[in-house]
C-alpha cells in the first residue's frame, strides 16, 4: 500500500511541477516546450511501476491469488484460432451476399458453410443456403455471382422459399 501512496504522490507533485513550469513561462513557444517536457515526465512517472514488474514471476503471482491463466496446448490454441478464421469466414461472406441481395432489393437470410482449401489451408465459403422470396432474374443473378466471385458453385447453392 506504502508503494501505491508513493507512486500517487510523485504523480501530484510531478503535475503540480508541470503546473508551476507552464505558469511561470511568458513566451507561447516556450510555454509549449515546457508543456511537452511536463507531459512526457507525467508519463514516464506513470508508466515508472510498470518497468519494475519482474514479468517471469507473474504467472506464479498470478496463480497465488487464484487468476492462474487457462494453460492451453499450442495445438489447442491452433485449432481455436483456426474455428474463429473459419467462422469470421463464414459471417463475414454472410453479410457480404445479403448486401449484395439488398442491393437488388431482395430481402434474404443466408448460411454459409466454410471449409479449408487444401492448397493453401485456409478457409473459404464452401456453400451456401440462403432463404427468401427472390425473382427468379435476382436469384439467377445473384448465383452468378456467388459462382464467379466466391467460386460456389450452382450444386452447393441451397435456395428455400421463405
Amino acid at each position: 500500500m506504502n508503494g501505491i501512496r508513493a507512486w500517487m504522490l510523485r504523480l501530484i507533485l510531478c503535475g503540480f511541477l508541470v503546473s508551476l513550469a507552464g505558469a511561470l513561462c511568458q513566451q507561447p513557444r516556450i510555454k509549449r516546450l515546457a508543456a511537452l517536457c511536463g507531459g512526457c515526465l507525467l508519463l514516464v512517472t506513470a508508466l515508472q511501476p510498470l518497468l519494475r514488474i519482474d514479468w517471469e514471476a507473474l504467472p506464479d503471482r498470478l496463480a497465488e491469488l487464484g487468476l492462474e491463466p487457462a494453460a492451453i496446448s499450442a495445438e489447442e490454441a491452433k485449432e481455436r484460432n483456426e474455428a474463429l478464421l473459419e467462422t469470421l469466414v463464414e459471417r463475414q461472406t454472410a453479410e457480404w451476399i445479403q448486401k449484395k441481395a439488398e442491393s437488388r432489393a431482395a430481402s434474404i437470410r443466408v448460411e454459409v458453410e466454410a471449409r479449408r482449401d487444401p492448397e493453401s489451408g485456409l478457409p473459404e465459403p464452401y456453400s451456401v443456403r440462403i432463404a427468401g422470396a427472390l425473382p427468379a432474374e435476382v436469384r439467377a443473378e445473384l448465383a452468378e455471382v456467388l459462382e464467379r466471385e466466391l467460386g460456389i458453385p450452382a450444386e452447393r447453392q441451397v435456395w428455400v422459399p421463405p
